[in-house]
Parts: C-alpha cells; structure tokens; sequence
C-alpha cells in the first residue's frame, strides 16, 4: 500500500549493497547513513522508498541493492564500533525529525 508522507515524516531504513560497488562508502556517508558491515547501512531519510531506493543506486553504481523501511530500531550485536551509539544518538525510533534527514551533498535531490 502506498503511505502518505508529511512534511516531517522521517523513516529508518536498512541499506545492503554490493560492498564493491564503485562509491559506496562516498554516497552511504553524504546520506549520513550508520555502517553496520561491509555493504550494511542504517539511514534514515524524509525521502519515500522508491525515492531513496533509487538515489543510492544512481550514487554508488552497485550491482545488488536491498532498500527496506524499519517499523523501529533493529536488535544487533557483532556489527561496526559505534554503530549503536549512533544509532541511539538518532532517538527511540531512528527517525528523529529534529534531527536533519539529509546531510551534505544530497539535499534537494528529490526529483
């Protein structure tokens, strides 16, 4: 079902992507995404799936890519230093719409 989105609405979603992919790194960075692993993010952005979905494939050139909204915070342990402490700094949810969805180069890019 499609969901409506309002002018704050901010979502958490888990990024995988081919860890090889030309400018992962770069492009999961400028988003202001949390690296779980190698190929794993956490970002949270007002952009709508699709939209998202799209600007990283555009941005890292990857070859497999999974983009999934979250309900909540995910549980996990074993995964990059400091990726929980990031995660908590974002709020109880993740999607905190105090904080600023779309850091750096990527904002206004919502065509």
């Amino acid at each position: 079902s499609r969901r409506r989105r309002g002018a704050d609405a901010v979502d958490l979603y888990v990024v995988a992507l081919d860890a090889d992919a030309d400018r992962p790194g770069d492009a999961m960075a400028a988003l202001g995404a949390i690296p779980l692993s190698p190929g794993l993010h956490l970002v949270r952005s007002d952009l709508s799936q699709s939209r998202l979905y799209h600007l990283v494939k555009r941005e890292t050139g990857t070859a497999m890519l999974f983009v999934g909204r979250l309900a909540g915070n995910p549980k996990f342990m074993g995964m990059a230093p400091g990726s929980l402490a990031a995660l908590r700094s974002w709020g109880a949810d993740g999607a905190d719409p105090g904080q600023d969805a779309m850091p750096g180069i990527l904002r206004g890019r919502r065509g």
